[in-house]
């Protein structure tokens, strides 16, 4: 499992080598896409994320849960100071 974070945006990529049902929200919010790879990577991607420290909450169908954090930065437009 691997997270990153470019932006707003947060990718979590989840290698299987057989087929599994599994959710991954952040902040209870659903992926704006989900992909497969052609190399067993199951790809969840979350656009617009808000700046902070985000939980990515990975459930499967058996009821086994893993969490973990993301920090999503401020962008530049968000942290710029108003213009006078």
């Amino acid at each position: 499992m691997a997270a990153t974070v470019d932006g707003s945006t947060v990718t979590v990529d989840l290698r299987f080598y057989a087929g599994v049902d599994v959710q991954v929200a952040l902040e209870e919010a659903d992926p704006g896409e989900i992909s497969w790879s052609g190399d067993g990577v199951l790809r969840h991607t979350f656009w617009a994320a808000e700046p902070g420290t985000r939980e990515i909450a990975i459930s499967e169908v058996m009821g086994f849960t893993e969490t973990l954090e993301v920090r999503v930065p401020l962008t530049r437009r968000e942290s710029a100071a108003p213009v006078r």
